[in-house]
């Protein structure tokens, strides 16, 4: 919660009575981590839970909020994953009956997908940025979390102003290969959406009867009677 409310980088000493913050996060994860022994106990196959995405967020997310108590210290590490659980909007609103319709489920499915993985890999370049090459720590690039956010959704758009860019090696690296997958996913996801709303276009537009048949040729109507006809015969 800081690196978004504040700008600091991805480290942060401060005495745990301190950090309210900090606490507040604590409480979110305690929540989570109950959460997680409760899905854990109802999984039918405990084996295939404990390799699920939604457990390894939960790995990556919760030890770092009880370690910073006993050092004092605070660190984002992987936290920015659990932008991940966004996916899961999808089925908590389907299950609230405010989801309906097969089309409005899979347009909201394609949304959360896209803020998701747009959230969590700005997440990624926020934490390679400040923290450095690891040959050479000196050269981190000390950047605000919605920077970030704002140079990931101008990249992926293939816009690209310039005004902010990756100065550390292993963030450019990241950055290609999250181009190249991130690129292709958002023109899959386009074109899932605006096949969504062309279907849910014609599915709700009415067509008038007399309309529709005032523009179907007489030669074409005679066709289909004698083709009609000669079936029935």
């Amino acid at each position: 919660m800081r690196f978004i409310i504040r700008r600091d980088g991805v480290e942060h000493c401060q005495p745990w009575s301190a950090n309210t913050t900090q606490q507040i996060d604590l409480a979110f994860n305690i929540f989570f981590m109950v959460y997680f022994f409760i899905r854990f106990i109802a999984a039918s196959d405990k084996l295939w839970f404990m390799l699920e995405m939604y457990s390894f967020v939960d790995y990556f997310t919760i030890p770092p909020s009880f370690v910073s108590i006993y050092l004092d210290r605070t660190w984002i590490g992987l936290r920015f994953l659990r932008a991940l659980r966004l996916m899961s909007v999808p089925d908590i609103l389907q299950y609230l009956n405010v989801l309906k319709t097969s089309s409005s489920i899979r347009l909201a499915q394609l949304c959360s997908i896209f803020i998701a993985v747009w959230l969590t890999g700005a997440g990624i370049i926020h934490l390679l940025e400040n923290s450095g090459d690891p040959m050479e720590f000196e050269n981190s690039h000390p950047l605000s979390y919605w920077t970030c956010v704002y140079f990931l959704i101008v990249t992926m758009s293939t816009v690209g102003y310039g005004d902010v860019y990756c100065h550390t090696v292993f963030g450019r690296t990241f950055l290609v290969f999250f181009l190249l997958v991130g690129l292709t996913q958002n023109i899959s996801l386009s074109l899932d959406a605006g096949g969504i709303t062309v279907l849910g276009i014609i599915h709700t537009t009415p067509i008038p009867t007399s309309a529709a048949l005032a523009h179907v040729p007489k030669s074409f109507a005679l066709h289909v009677s004698q083709q009609l006809t000669l079936t029935i015969q």
